[in-house]
């Protein structure tokens, strides 16, 4: 697992718990092109769209 994708999913899963989903929808993203297998890259897909439906119901 590469650094950039443990520091980047911690940053998502922190932006989420302060209710900032649209940093944390971006920052998912982002650990997901780091991804070594397509467990994890499938989770941080998963986490962006979850991000994205709660972005749009704060709305």
């Amino acid at each position: 697992m590469s650094s950039a994708f443990k520091d980047l999913s911690a940053k998502a899963a922190k932006m989420e718990r302060e209710g900032n989903t649209s940093a944390a929808r971006r920052c998912w993203k982002k650990a997901e092109a780091y991804a070594n297998n397509k467990a994890n890259a499938h989770w941080c897909s998963v986490r962006a769209e979850f991000c994205l439906s709660r972005h749009a119901l704060a709305q």
